[in-house]
C-alpha cells in the first residue's frame, strides 16, 4: 500500500506518477452533486442515521463488508481488505450524524465512545460506495484544526487502487483523479486524527459523458 503526506501548494498538476492524482477542484466538473441539504438535519450532535444512507448515485457507511473497526484513542481506524464485490455497512448504529450549520448540512462520522458525545464528533470513519465506478471524484471537508485524514481508494473487488494522507487539514475542497481513467474508483473511506474532528460534504462526481 503507498502512502503520501500532501503539504498543500499554490497549484496542483493534473499530471502525476501516482494511480491516483490529487488536482485542483477547479479543474474537474461533474454531472452529479450531492450536497446532504436535502436530508432532514439537526444541530449539536445531529440527527442520526440508523442504516445506510443511499442517495442519488453513491450510498454512505462505516465501511466496507470484509473490513474490521478499531479504536485509536477517540478516533476510527479501519482495518482489513474489504470483500469483493465492494459492499458498504455499518457496524455501530448510529455512526453517522446529518448536522446542521448555519448555512449547510453535512455528514458526520462518529469515533469510538459514541453518538452522541462531544470526543466522537467528526472522528468516525465515512464509507462511499458509488453506483457506477469513477474515474474522478471531489468532496469538501468541514472543521479542521492542522490534523490529517487518510483517504483509501478501492476497486470493486476490494483491492486498493491508492491511499493518501492529506493535512494538514482546513476548510476546503479536495479533488482526485485516476490519470487517463486507469483506474476507476468504485468507492472509498476516509478517517482522521484531526483534534476536533472533521465533517463531509458536496460530493461531486460522474462524468458528463457518463450520464447521456
Amino acid at each position: 500500500m503507498r502512502f503520501a503526506l500532501l503539504l498543500f501548494l499554490p497549484t496542483l498538476a493534473h499530471a502525476c506518477e501516482r494511480p491516483i492524482c490529487m488536482v485542483a477542484p477547479d479543474s474537474i466538473y461533474h454531472a452529479r452533486t450531492i450536497t446532504f441539504d436535502d436530508q432532514a438535519s439537526s444541530y449539536g450532535p445531529g440527527r442520526p442515521q440508523t442504516d445506510i444512507m443511499t442517495l442519488s448515485g453513491a450510498a454512505f457507511g462505516e465501511l466496507f463488508a470484509g473490513q474490521t473497526l478499531q479504536a485509536d484513542g477517540n478516533f476510527d481506524r479501519v482495518a482489513g481488505m474489504p470483500d469483493a464485490p465492494l459492499t458498504i455497512q455499518t457496524v455501530n448504529t448510529p455512526s453517522l450524524s446529518i448536522v446542521r450549520l448555519s448555512d449547510t448540512n453535512v455528514l458526520s462520522g462518529y469515533g469510538p465512545t459514541g453518538y452522541p458525545k462531544p470526543t466522537a464528533t467528526g472522528e468516525g470513519a465515512i464509507a462511499v460506495l458509488f453506483e457506477r465506478d469513477q474515474p474522478s471524484l471531489k468532496f469538501d471537508l468541514r472543521g479542521g484544526e492542522g490534523g490529517t485524514a487518510i483517504v483509501v481508494f478501492l476497486r470493486r473487488d476490494g483491492t486498493t487502487i491508492d491511499t493518501w494522507i492529506i493535512g494538514p487539514l482546513s476548510e476546503r475542497a479536495y479533488a482526485f483523479e485516476a490519470p487517463n481513467a486507469a483506474n476507476d474508483v468504485a468507492g472509498f473511506f476516509i478517517t482522521n486524527d484531526d483534534p476536533d474532528g472533521i465533517a463531509f460534504d458536496t460530493l461531486s462526481f460522474e462524468q458528463f459523458a457518463q450520464t447521456s
